[in-house]
């Protein structure tokens, strides 16, 4: 399989696994292209929401002005979605932006400096983003189990 169609794969299930994202939830990427990673991530994001059929926009972080990207942030709903791909990080105030988006009852979903990847990474760091359902649920059963009889 490519490392393109991997990415696909992985963003396809974080999205839909993990952050349990439906067609009423609008989401917006935020993005660089400074490096390989950055642009393979929005690449598989966008073919999954566009896949999944779900309502999304994409903006280069360094395109537009900050206030520019606080509009577009404080027209979203509660369990909307926001993903951030950056080579560095987005700076838009001196508090983490995540946790005021985190706060706003958004979903986030952050890939950060992605700069410090080396290039030989890549496949690597695409690799890790596996979500092993299965595994997490007989886990959390077991983790569920000790701390109910735990004293």
């Amino acid at each position: 399989m490519i490392l393109q169609e991997k990415a696909f794969e992985k963003c396809k299930n974080i999205l839909i696994h993990n952050y349990k994202i439906s067609k009423e939830n609008k989401t917006i990427i935020f993005y660089d292209e400074n490096t390989t990673l950055s642009k393979l991530l929005l690449e598989g994001y966008s073919k999954a929401l566009d896949f999944l059929k779900f309502d999304f926009e994409s903006y280069n972080f360094h395109a537009i002005p900050v206030e520019k990207v606080l509009e577009i942030t404080s027209k979203l709903k509660e369990k909307d979605l926001v993903i951030l791909i950056q080579s560095n990080s987005f700076r838009v105030s001196s508090y983490r932006w995540r946790n005021i988006l985190h706060e706003a009852g958004l979903k986030v979903i952050e890939h950060a400096h992605m700069e410090k990847n080396d290039e030989d990474e890549t496949e690597t760091y695409i690799n890790s983003l596996t979500y092993d359902l299965p595994y997490y649920l007989e886990v959390s059963k077991h983790l569920k189990e000790k701390l109910n009889n735990s004293k």
